[in-house]
């Protein structure tokens, strides 16, 4: 089904220094014979999103590539850009979802660093509140809000920074105020009073 808007993720590269890179390649472009170039002087991760699939529709195929691809670039940590539970989000931050379609897919060590997320519209038709309170449950999964923004030193050095800015766009869709689906869960928070209280850590 196509989506009318999906969960958008703004990255901001911050330099202090001329001779910071950002290398940023899809994976289409890379021949399959090639191991991905790990550049000395460049913040690693992997990007994905519509993932949550309890296993089905290729999810632990395409896991098993993933943590091939984390191991050869040196991953630092995973990005995951919403729809993290289909068809219908979690009901609670103990639902069984959260190992069938997470926690025991994404099993190979190089996949055991920080995941970093935010909401989809799918993840709206139940309670996207209780992925944001298993952060305190699992140790990798890391969504502190539905509003969010983190800083990431390259290669350890505090002086070259990437700020990345995690942004829940559901609330900001018209449509969903009226929808049945998505009514509940994009009324009961105020996107402005999230914003302004941005998360930073």
């Amino acid at each position: 089904m196509k989506k009318t808007v999906v969960s958008l993720l703004l990255l901001f590269a911050i330099w202090h220094h001329a001779d910071a890179q950002i290398f940023i390649r899809d994976s289409a472009d890379i021949p399959k014979s090639n191991t991905p170039q790990v550049l000395p002087k460049a913040l690693h991760f992997l990007v994905m999103g519509d993932w949550g699939r309890n296993g089905a529709d290729h999810q632990r195929e395409v896991a098993a590539q993933m943590g091939k691809t984390a191991s050869d670039m040196k991953t630092q940590f995973i990005i995951a850009t919403g729809d993290n539970f289909y068809p219908s989000g979690v009901m609670s931050e103990h639902d069984p979802l959260f190992h069938y379609s997470f926690e025991n897919i994404y099993t190979d060590f190089s996949l055991q660093w920080d995941w970093y997320l935010i909401l989809g519209n799918h993840d709206y038709m139940t309670n996207p509140d209780a992925q944001v309170k298993y952060s305190s449950i699992s140790r990798r999964w890391k969504m502190p809000a539905r509003y969010y923004s983190k800083k990431f030193a390259i290669n350890g050095d505090t002086t070259q920074q990437v700020l990345i800015a995690f942004i829940d766009t559901n609330p900001l869709i018209p449509q969903f105020y009226g929808s049945p689906q998505y009514g509940a869960a994009v009324t009961n928070q105020d996107s402005t009073e999230q914003k302004n209280g941005w998360k930073m850590y």
